[in-house]
This record gives C-alpha cells, sequence and structure tokens, in this order.
C-alpha cells in the first residue's frame, strides 16, 4: 500500500525457499485515459482478487491461477503485464493468491493457496523474479489457508487466514502467521468461544500495536464482525458492533481505524469500536487522508459513505476484492465478472489554490466522479455547479479532503470554487447504441440515468443530415429513448442538457454523439 513512511524504507534482503519464476508475458492491456470516474482498462484473464500500489508506474495485482503457475500482474505505468510465479510442489490444478501487500519495488509479498497442498501459498518479489517462502507444518490432517497479508517492515509481516480439518471438513480457526525476516511461525490468536473463525485482514500501527478482522460464525453468532489487537506479545479481542464479517482494516492514525464489513463499517476513535451502517458495502480499503478513503464500493468524503456507481451500460465487476492508491489522486480496483478478471482505473481531479487538474475532463454516464482538494492547498476550496441550478455543491473543504458526485445525465457541468472562482469542465457523455445501421434500424439513445431534479428537466437535442442546426428531440425526464432515422441515410448528431422547466438556467451541452445510417 501507499504511504509516507516508504519515502524512508529501506530494501532488505531475505533468504528464500526455493523455486523462481519471473518471465514476463506480453502485455495484457494499456492504459490511455485515466477518468474521474472508475473503468475499465482490463476484461480478461482469471479472477483477480488484491491489489497494491506503491506509484502510478509500479501496482501489482493477484488472483487466480493455474496447476502450474500463480497469476500475478504488473503495472508499469504503461501496460499491464503477466508476470509467471511458482507453485508449490505437489500442488493441483488450480491455486489462487488472495493477498498482496507491496512495501518496496523489490519487497512485495503474496498470499494464497493451492489444491492439494495443507501449507498456505507464500510468495515474495525480489525486484526481479517470484520467490516460494516455506512457513510452518500443520498438525496431521489440517490444512492452513492464509487470505491476507500485510507488513510493517522487511522484518515485519502479518499473515492470515484459517486453519481447518480436511479430513472432517471441519470448522474454521482463525490462523495468524509471522515473518520476522529470517522465518515465518505461527503466533495463537485471541481465544474464541465462537465454533468459527478467520482473519481477513491486517492493519499493523507498530511493532507492538497490530489490528486484524475477520469473521466469527456458529449457532447464535452467524457471520459476525472479529477484531483483535496484537500488543507485542498477545492477540486479544475487541468488542465489535454487528456490520457482519469484516474483510478489510485500515488506520488513517492509531486513533482513527476503518474496517469494511457486508453490513457496513466500523471505526475506531482511539476507545471502542463504532458501527456505522452503509447503503453500500466494500472488501477492501485504501487511504489518502482523513477525509478521502477509497474501497471497493463506496467512498469516504469526511463525514459519510458516498455511493459510487458504474457508467450506464457500462460493464462492471460481479464482486470487487481489491483497491489501491497509487498517488493522491489515482486508484485501481479488481475482481471479476462471469470467470474472468476485471481491472479498473480512476484518477480524481485535483482541486488546488491555483485551479483544477485536468481543467476539462469527461467521465463515464451514470459513474461517480471523484475530486480531491491538494494536500498544498494554502485555504479551502470548493467543488461548485456554476449554472445556477444547484445540481452539487461540495462546501468548502480543507487540503486533503475530497468530493464525489455521480453523472446522472448528460451534459457540460461547469464547477466554481467559491473561494477563488477558479473554474473548471466536467462532461458526461450521451450514449448511442448501436453506432452504425441503416433506415429501418432502433437506435437507443440514453442521456440519464436517474430522473433530473425536482423543477429540472433533460433535453436532448437532434441534428438530421444536411440540416443546419440541432432541433428540440426530447425534454422532460425521461433518460433515454428510441430512435429511428426519419430522415433518410447520412450521420444524425445528439447532444443533451439539464435546464430549469422555465429554460432560464441550463448546463451546457454535452459533447456530441453521432449514428451513421446507410
Amino acid at each position: 500500500m501507499i504511504s509516507i513512511d516508504r519515502l524512508v524504507r529501506t530494501v532488505a534482503v531475505v533468504g528464500l525457499l526455493c523455486c523462481t519464476a519471473a518471465s514476463a508475458q506480453p502485455a495484457v492491456a494499456a492504459v490511455v485515459d485515466c477518468l474521474p470516474t472508475w473503468s475499465v482498462v482490463v476484461q480478461t484473464g482469471p479472477p483477480l482478487h488484491s491489489v497494491d500500489a506503491l506509484s502510478s508506474t509500479d501496482v501489482w495485482a493477484v488472483g487466480d491461477g493455474t496447476g502450474s503457475q500463480a497469476t500475478t500482474m504488473h503495472w508499469d505505468g504503461t501496460a499491464w503485464t503477466t508476470v509467471d510465479a511458482p507453485v508449490p510442489s505437489g500442488a493441483g490444478d488450480t491455486n489462487t493468491l488472495t493477498g498482496v501487500d507491496a512495501r518496496t519495488s523489490s519487497d512485495v509479498w503474496a498470499v494464497g493457496n493451492a489444491a492439494n497442498v495443507t501449507r498456505p501459498m507464500i510468495e515474495h518479489w525480489d525486484g526481479s523474479s517470484w520467490h516460494l517462502f516455506a512457513s510452518p507444518a500443520p498438525p496431521a490432517d489440517v490444512a492452513y489457508v492464509f487470505l491476507t497479508v500485510r507488513a510493517r517492515s522487511a522484518v515485519d509481516v502479518w499473515a492470515g487466514g484459517y486453519r481447518y480439518d480436511y479430513v472432517s471438513h471441519g470448522n474454521r480457526h482463525a490462523l495468524v502467521e509471522h515473518w520476522n525476516g529470517t522465518t515465518w511461525r505461527v503466533v495463537p490468536t485471541a481465544t474464541l468461544t465462537t465454533p468459527i473463525s478467520e482473519i481477513r485482514g491486517f492493519a499493523p500501527i507498530a511493532a507492538r500495536s497490530v489490528w486484524a478482522v475477520g469473521r466469527l460464525g456458529g449457532p447464535g453468532v452467524t457471520n459476525q464482525s472479529l477484531i483483535e489487537r496484537w500488543n507485542g506479545s498477545a492477540w486479544t479481542a475487541f468488542a465489535a458492533p454487528s456490520e457482519g464479517p469484516l474483510s478489510a482494516v485500515a488506520a488513517v492514525t492509531p486513533t482513527n481505524i476503518w474496517a469494511a464489513g457486508t453490513a457496513g463499517f466500523a471505526h475506531w476513535t482511539g476507545s471502542a469500536w463504532h458501527g456505522l451502517v452503509s447503503t453500500t458495502t466494500a472488501r477492501a480499503l485504501a487511504i489518502v487522508s482523513a477525509a478521502d478513503i477509497w474501497s471497493t464500493g463506496p467512498h469516504f468524503t469526511g463525514g459519510n459513505w458516498r455511493t459510487v456507481t458504474n457508467q450506464v451500460n457500462g460493464s462492471r465487476a460481479d464482486r470487487y476484492d481489491g483497491v489501491a492508491v497509487a498517488s493522491p489522486t489515482e486508484a485501481w480496483r479488481v475482481g471479476f465478472r462471469l470467470g474472468s478478471g476485471i481491472i479498473e482505473h480512476a484518477c480524481a481531479i485535483d482541486v488546488g489554490d491555483t485551479g483544477s487538474f485536468p481543467g476539462d475532463v469527461s467521465g463515464g454516464l451514470g459513474a461517480t466522479a471523484a475530486w480531491h482538494f491538494d494536500a498544498t492547498n494554502t485555504s479551502e476550496r470548493s467543488v461548485t455547479d456554476a449554472s445556477g441550478l444547484g445540481l452539487f455543491d461540495s462546501g468548502l473543504r480543507p487540503a486533503g479532503g475530497s468530493f464525489v458526485w455521480t453523472l446522472s445525465w448528460a451534459g457540460s457541468f461547469t464547477t466554481t470554487d467559491t473561494t477563488s472562482g477558479n473554474t473548471a469542465v466536467i462532461r458526461a457523455p450521451i450514449l448511442a447504441q448501436p453506432r452504425f445501421g441503416d433506415v429501418a434500424t432502433t437506435f437507443s439513445i440514453s442521456w440519464g440515468s436517474a430522473p433530473p431534479p425536482a423543477g429540472d428537466v433533460l433535453q436532448a437535442q437532434v441534428k438530421r443530415p444536411g440540416a443546419a442546426d440541432f432541433v428540440d428531440w426530447q425534454s422532460g425526464s425521461a433518460t433515454a429513448a428510441d430512435f429511428v432515422p426519419d430522415a433518410g441515410p447520412g450521420d444524425y448528431f445528439f447532444r443533451a442538457r439539464v435546464a430549469n422547466a422555465g429554460g432560464t438556467l441550463a448546463s451546457d451541452w454535452s459533447r456530441l454523439v453521432a449514428i451513421h445510417v446507410t
């Protein structure tokens, strides 16, 4: 994960067990533009479960593998490339890496498990290749499974998951192991009274302060939150709010820690954990600042977790398992859809003292755009709708803060910073499907993902072949309509905007979309 302490970290060389692999495969995908909304840049290969970023040119993702290779992928700032990683001797046809943590460019850990192998799969990247590391052998008929890994330093790494009796298909019991720079060893977890438990995430604060979260289960405690803390000598269970199984935990400061669960979020304020119900949930967290936290689902902007949506008619994962920030304005998200891996990319608009960058940018229709208020700002800034319609307003935000707004309607929206008067533009497109057809083709034109605010209307115009200008086509609360070419072959152009019912206030028109008719 990206963090300030990486600036002063040094690289340590650690001992190897066996087996190396480093051959790079052809690039899977190159990324041209990074939008302020999530956009799919890779949708191929096996499912992906975790991602971590050191910088905008050094990002790792891991996921499901095959009998001969584990799946790791690397972003170098230009393209995603698959990088071979070994599997344990005796492994079956499948394996999966469920966690990755990048501490430096030559110190990256990935963990998971392989079929027919009772020890967890532990991989380490040394800057040139992946190597397998040994861990303690389980007792007879017991298998160890890792779900997560986090490194605080080269000699302080935590991995966790569960152990179970694979012969009797027994209950899962929380498992924690620690790397001290030389060996991995099992560390007893807190004594738990529930029959089922597992560790899913770590947040190392210091050598004597590490948080772990996960799941409790069994009669009367089905799928509850598990929270434990390491004090340097032992793990202790903490009272947890009822936010369901917790899949991730991340620390802003020692007294400001967030955990993500299936029923909401848990927040540590220095003396107790408090639950926060959310309409959307998350499986991973990535912190920029106390008021700017990305997740696989909603975005925390300093007061609440805000719902984040994807583009209308765009591809999205069936499940998102990992998220990482490569810089204060750049994030990556991974998951899978219909058995194929998905990698998504987003770049928040940076709001600074001298203006916003980029100053003119587009996002996906129906997708949620993000803004980051630069950490170097000398005064509070805002992102406010300049049209007079009052479509959005961040209010004054401090340096390091954030804001999100969903591009529910096609149009070009001028934003203003009410402190400085600086302006910028964010655009949402009008969509057409298909883009080519004949005079009998029915085209679907979309210009919204939600009805307009009360008192406003959505307007769509068309310019037909040979016409000198656009004419009104649709006006009201409709967000889409079918169009059958009514002026013969040629190019038809469409645009849309938001306006008040009286027509005295409006956003600017969206960029044009064309259909070609033969």
